[in-house]
């Protein structure tokens, strides 16, 4: 269908289409008078599922919750209906999965609590509690750091009958009573929680067997395993109570954070700089200043990356996943948010970051309104250190080939230097060089020291 040109109700004009699904088509619209995005939802009358798409709007309008789509307005012609919803941008949880692989129990928890919290609200908002019934990755956006639910096709009051649950759900994210036309309740939503949060953290979906989660092991993976199989749990009356209890276990798995806690609970001004800085050009400073910022996605920091050289690195990158950047002046690339380099005259809108990676390059920026600054030297002997006017917190020797009994880390006057471990890909990675960023962000302060850390790294050092 050519939509060029079309003008609705004589105020919003379509621009493409955002996706179909079954009997109904979602378009991107313009609010002519306004100038605002709107997401436009289409749907024949001749359908079965017209008289679920009315009820949908009627049940929006129960619900205020920013990470709900807002309701404008519910139009009809002769032969089709229309939902006028707020626009949301973002990225599916299934497109981040397809994109970046199984998540960090960090992120999965985290995206996990939010989930609870949008679909606790529903169960709340009214004295009947409002049923989503078809939890799953492609109806949850991420917004910049945050949750999004959309499409409400198939929600429904609880104990409207057993009609309601007929033909919804998405298989391996429907619970089993759905399958077996039993009148739902709110713990069947928590099933479908339970299986997205298995989805993020193994990058499939669940098929009523657990070999996927056998390889993720340590203390914080033991106990997300428990929670999934308890909401995963085929009789419902196994799975947590209500969706606030499901709520408390994953809130009591959250890392504390040192230094961006501290900073919160005194108000002081966000974000924690951290700058690298190289030795000379070909050291690796873009590589491990990326490195860091992956790390601290997987912790789930809201964390940016900013180009402060001029070695194009972002735009290259953008280029190549034929990716632009938003009116904040980044782009979201394999999870991290990303900042090439501006012109000083350059004006953006502000945001609000955890933390910020400058990468110097082996450009020292008049700006130095650093925390740490972090110096990148190649590891052969024969490239001696950077003359820094101010102090690094440490050194990285990067490029140093490993020898036998070789310490993990020495010292150089009050200085301390540490070997990078060889990782080819900075967006992802694992083993010791996880292990090598989390001594990093120890060091400076961000993450908490703990024993099985220490523990890890002792037994490295031994090897």
């Amino acid at each position: 269908m050519n939509i060029e040109h079309q003008i609705l109700f004589g105020k919003y004009r379509l621009e493409r289409v955002l996706g179909t699904g079954g009997t109904a088509t979602v378009y991107l619209a313009t609010h002519l008078g306004l100038g605002e995005y709107r997401a436009i939802k289409k749907i024949s009358k001749e359908s079965e599922e017209y008289g679920q798409f009315r009820k949908e709007g009627l049940i929006l309008k129960y619900v205020r919750n920013p990470g709900i789509p807002i309701v404008y307005d519910l139009e009809e012609d002769d032969s089709y209906g229309y939902l006028i919803e707020e626009y949301l941008e973002g990225e599916s949880l299934a497109e981040i999965i397809k994109e970046q692989g199984p998540l960090s129990t960090a992120r999965t928890v985290s995206y996990g609590i939010q989930i609870c919290h949008l679909v606790n609200h529903l169960h709340s908002a009214r004295i009947t509690p409002i049923l989503y019934l078809d939890i799953q990755p492609r109806n949850l956006l991420l917004c910049g750091n945050r949750i999004k639910l959309v499409d409400f096709g198939c929600a429904a009051f609880l104990k409207e009958g057993n009609s309601s649950c007929v033909g919804c759900g998405t298989p391996g994210f429907a619970a089993p009573e759905q399958y077996a036309g039993k009148t739902p309740d709110e713990r069947t939503d928590i099933y479908g929680i339970g299986a997205v949060l298995y989805f993020l953290w193994t990058g499939r979906s669940f098929s009523g067997y657990w070999e996927n989660m056998t390889a993720r092991k340590g203390a914080g993976q033991d106990k997300l395993k428990k929670i999934i199989k308890k909401c995963l749990e085929t009789r419902r009356e196994r799975r947590y109570g209500s969706v606030m209890e499901l709520e408390k276990a994953l809130e009591r798995m959250e890392t504390p954070f040192l230094t961006c806690c501290k900073r919160k609970q005194k108000r002081e001004s966000f974000p924690v700089i951290i700058a690298f800085a190289g030795s000379h050009a070909g050291a690796g400073t873009t590589h491990l200043a990326i490195g860091m910022a992956a790390y601290l996605r997987d912790q789930n920091f809201k964390v940016c990356y900013e180009e402060k050289n001029g070695n194009g690195v972002v735009r290259e990158l953008l280029r190549c996943q034929g990716k632009g950047l938003d009116r904040h002046g980044v782009a979201k690339i394999n999870g991290i948010f990303m900042r090439p380099r501006f012109m000083e005259n350059v004006c953006l809108e502000e945001e609000i970051w955890d933390i910020v990676i400058w990468d110097l390059g082996t450009e020292i920026a008049n700006e130095r309104d650093w925390d740490y600054l972090i110096e990148v030297r190649d590891g052969k002997w024969w490239n001696s250190r950077r003359c820094l006017k101010e102090e690094p917190v440490l050194t990285l020797l990067n490029h140093n080939l490993d020898a036998p009994g070789q310490n993990l880390q020495t010292r150089e006057r009050k200085n301390l230097i540490l070997s990078v471990p060889y990782f080819p890909n900075p967006f992802f990675f694992t083993g010791k060089a996880e292990l090598f960023y989390r001594r990093l962000s120890v060091l400076c302060g961000i993450e908490k020291k703990r024993k099985r850390l220490w523990s890890m790294l002792k037994n490295w050092l031994e090897k």
